[in-house]
């Protein structure tokens, strides 16, 4: 019995981590507009590390995506009572979960659009978010993104583009057309060899349907190219997983969501927002769960554990949004 559990606990975490990286990529990245090659197996000659300027200048930045507060919504996408929640009082605390339950959040995640990936930032990451007993008084989220490239040895904004192979600027004005952007940065660094490398790339304009400037792009690229390629455990690398890769790669995030929560219709591709009630293309009535009977063969039901365990997949991901037409969710931003 104790062997037999330890097997599907086993086969929960391979096939949980594969949606995960199905997810991750064939949904997630396109949405951010990383487009990465096919793939073609394992390369153990590529060095899946990652790297100093992936970690500081691309994994830590999201936060100026960041909104003021998130939108609770019912099942007709309207405010619930406690709507919309502060940012600072969702941080440290399952408070809100357990008060409105997780669909609230899901809902208003995939309604909302996300703040462009840029210099400003909203009041609540720079004054008022606090890290209660974590850290002790009010943090302030963009000073601290700058002193952690400093303490990881960063090094400045044009030495890491040319370190890339990416071409110097000269000037202001040749890193971004915004003039006030330009007056702002020239005021705050006597040199554009001196510039913090954080800022350098939040201050490039985004590629065309990208959530990144070109810096940002190229780290992203490269690095997760590499964590694909390099991992001989990828989902698409595993002989025991062939059999299940169709049904692996047609699951998207929002038949997860779908099929684990009170929720029954959101947008098919739940990380670009929909505030349309009419065009929530995917749909599932909720209805009572039957307990399936005790598996006689040796082997563990896959449709099974897909169905009743990729809900922890919706904790790794769902917060994470993907490009919107709409960008003008900036009233709140604080320079």
């Amino acid at each position: 019995m104790i062997d037999k559990a330890k097997e599907i606990f086993q086969w929960a975490k391979k096939l949980v981590t594969a949606q995960i990286q199905v997810i991750t990529y064939s949904e997630y990245l396109p949405s951010i507009g990383l487009n990465l090659p096919e793939y073609t197996g394992y390369n153990s000659s590529i060095n899946p590390q990652v790297s100093n300027e992936f970690f500081l200048l691309v994994s830590s930045t999201f936060s100026s995506q960041r909104n003021d507060a998130w939108l609770l919504l019912n099942d007709s996408r309207d405010d619930i009572s406690s709507s919309p929640l502060q940012l600072q009082e969702g941080y440290w605390t399952m408070e809100p979960i357990l008060d409105d339950g997780v669909e609230s959040i899901i809902r208003g995640a995939a309604y909302e659009a996300q703040r462009v990936n840029d210099l400003a930032m909203v009041s609540n990451l720079r004054n008022l978010l606090s890290g209660k007993s974590t850290w002790p008084g009010w943090i302030d989220e963009c000073a601290m993104t700058i002193q952690l490239g400093r303490d990881r040895g960063l090094t400045d904004y044009n030495s890491v583009r040319e370190g890339l192979g990416l071409e110097r600027y000269l000037n202001w004005s040749n890193l971004t057309s915004d003039e006030n952007v330009s007056s702002q940065l020239s005021e705050t660094f006597d040199d554009i060899d001196n510039m913090d490398a954080i800022i350098g790339v939040l201050a490039e304009p985004r590629l065309d349907n990208s959530t990144f400037g070109e810096t940002q792009h190229h780290l992203a690229f490269n690095q997760y190219t590499m964590l694909r390629d390099a991992d001989r455990y990828w989902y698409a690398n595993d002989p025991e997983l062939t059999p299940l890769l169709p049904e692996l790669n047609k699951i998207r995030l929002s038949d997860i969501i779908l099929r684990n929560s009170k929720i029954e219709s959101i947008q098919c591709d739940v990380f670009v927002v929909e505030n349309n009630v009419d065009n929530f293309d995917c749909t599932l009535s909720n209805i009572e769960v039957v307990e399936p009977s005790v598996e006689t063969d040796e082997s563990p039901n896959y449709n099974y554990l897909l169905g009743a365990l990729l809900i922890v997949t919706i904790i790794a991901i769902v917060s994470v949004r993907g490009n919107s037409e709409n960008d003008d969710n900036r009233e709140q931003e604080e320079e």
